[in-house]
């Protein structure tokens, strides 16, 4: 439905001689230009009683047909739109695996958590944006920073994946 309404938005539905295009409107994009769907927390939905996710089915149709039939059974065909998705892994609560017959349409990239330097170097970064606004502060943005991290990295061994309620 979400799905439905973001094309609703962004895009138009044109007659064309292959039939009816749903394609990013012409008042907002280029000719050139895509539409871009994001789609965050993909392997949230749980399973229906058939054991699938149906809008992950419907993005599959989507991703492999290339368009989907509307209310007035005519196939809608889709171009220039392309559907991102990000989740994590379905090991963590509340997550659902995603089907392989989804998956074969989807490359999939890892970006694991950042190591302590980089934790370090992000927060370094925004303590120094912050004490900004109190320069009698400015020389507590490594001690602050070390502090952040220190116990950020104390709760993520403390909360692991195996104390989590399932």
């Amino acid at each position: 439905d979400l799905i439905l309404k973001t094309f609703d938005q962004f895009c138009e539905i044109v007659d064309s001689p292959d039939g009816l295009v749903l394609q990013p409107n012409k008042q907002i994009y280029r000719e050139s230009q895509w539409l871009v769907i994001f789609c965050d927390e993909i392997n949230l939905p749980e399973l229906d009683a058939y054991g699938t996710q149906r809008v992950i089915m419907f993005l599959r149709q989507l991703t492999e047909q290339r368009g989907y039939w509307n209310n007035d059974c005519k196939w809608i065909t889709l171009k220039r739109i392309q559907f991102v998705g990000a989740c994590n892994p379905p090991t963590d609560a509340g997550r659902t695996p995603l089907p392989m017959r989804f998956l074969r349409h989807a490359p999939i990239l890892l970006v694991d958590y950042p190591a302590e330097t980089s934790l370090k170097q992000i927060y370094r970064c925004f303590d120094h944006g912050l004490l900004k606004l109190h320069p009698n502060l400015k020389s507590f943005v490594d001690p602050l920073t070390n502090a952040m991290v220190e116990f950020y990295l104390l709760n993520q061994n403390h909360f692991s994946v195996d104390t989590a309620p399932q």
